[in-house]
């Protein structure tokens, strides 16, 4: 596992950038709002693994588990709106555990 401080960064940073969204000229859509979700993922050698959900204004959505501050999902609208997933991840915390956790992790 990682140490606290190390996932609090990650976190941190990863906040700022859903926060940041995407380039200034585009319109910020009224059914996006800013926010941040946490919701427990598991355990892992007796800890509890978290998800945590950023979302902008934007509607881009980035997933990431304090278990080796990997990110399962960022999903962003394509030219039509339709949010998209671009990462590749596994749905459940099990996918991630019989490898070291370096699928998605951010190095």
């Amino acid at each position: 596992m990682m140490p606290r401080r190390l996932v609090a960064v990650c976190v941190t940073v990863l906040l700022g950038l859903a926060l940041c969204g995407l380039s200034p000229a585009q319109k910020t859509s009224s059914k996006h709002k800013h926010e941040a979700q946490k919701q427990s993922f598991g355990t892992r050698d007796g800890r509890a693994v978290n998800l945590y959900t950023l979302t902008n204004a934007h509607g881009v959505e980035i997933r990431a588990m304090n278990y080796g501050g990997i990110i399962t999902s960022i999903r962003v609208p394509d030219r039509k709106g339709q949010l998209e997933d671009i990462v590749l991840g596994h749905e459940r915390l099990e996918g991630y555990t019989p490898n070291p956790p370096y699928l998605g992790a951010v190095v």
